[in-house]
């Protein structure tokens, strides 16, 4: 059936729309391809044997693209962080795969996770919608299918969901992307804000990260192209800032821990 109302909301970029494609297609030519990382498991021991099992869901900042292992990724470097804090060590997993969006991840991705013992799962979800330009209506509803396919398999494990992608510091972009992008994000996280408040064992961090921030923040010798790998995709440092934003989140926020 044809929803004008859905229609209706891209009007105001239709004008913009030729030019923007070209941009796109431009970028997509000059980024180098990236893959996702190999390991999609891993253990921090820290010398006893209370084992934390943490799964990690989600597109490509999951999935390690960016870094040579998950190890250095996101997954990794927020495994470690929750080791030190807990004193317990953790056996994580990767469920996730680049370029994929939320409906995909939650169709492709979430039934072929194994059931098993999770205490908790992050999810990293987002960038890939606001590229698509997916509407924030039908984000909306795929993202009440991944969490209602999770909670199946997880019914009692707390679902935290990260950041959206820092889309504001994307050196690869052009500057009418970048502000396309940042609107469009802003857009699908009210979205995600509205569904995870209806919902039990659900968090989300509403911070609008920006790795050039936290870079001045903590007087990082660093610039800021060197954030990312491919002007797109955090680098080694980057996901590691990332995990200590995520961190500070669910232990000092939503207080999970």
């Amino acid at each position: 059936m044809f929803n004008f109302q859905k229609i209706k909301y891209y009007f105001p970029i239709i004008p913009s729309l030729p030019g923007l494609y070209l941009e796109s297609k431009n970028i997509r030519k000059i980024l180098p391809e990236m893959k996702n990382a190999p390991d999609l498991e891993g253990e921090i021991f820290i010398g006893n044997k209370d084992f934390l099992n943490v799964l990690f869901i989600g597109e490509s900042t999951i999935s390690g693209v960016g870094v040579r292992t998950n190890s250095e990724g996101f997954s990794g470097a927020l495994s470690k962080i929750l080791a030190e804090k807990l004193q317990k060590s953790i056996k994580w997993k990767v469920f996730a795969k680049s370029g994929f969006n939320v409906k995909k991840i939650a169709t492709e991705i979430v039934p072929k996770i194994p059931k098993q013992k999770a205490d908790f799962i992050f999810i990293g979800i987002g960038g890939n919608d606001a590229f698509e330009l997916t509407h924030p209506e039908t984000f909306q509803e795929n993202l009440k299918n991944l969490i209602k396919n999770l909670k199946e398999k997880f019914p009692k494990t707390p679902l935290v969901f990260i950041n959206f992608p820092a889309v504001e510091d994307f050196p690869a972009l052009t500057p009418k992307l970048k502000k396309l992008m940042i609107t469009w994000v802003k857009s699908l996280q009210e979205r995600m804000i509205e569904v995870a408040s209806r919902e039990n064992h659900v968090y989300f961090d509403p911070e609008i990260i920006t790795f050039s921030s936290w870079k001045d923040k903590l007087n990082l010798d660093l610039e800021l192209e060197e954030l990312f790998s491919d002007g797109i995709h955090p680098s080694k440092i980057s996901y590691q800032l990332w995990a200590e934003i995520v961190s500070r989140f669910i232990f000092e926020k939503a207080k999970i821990l």
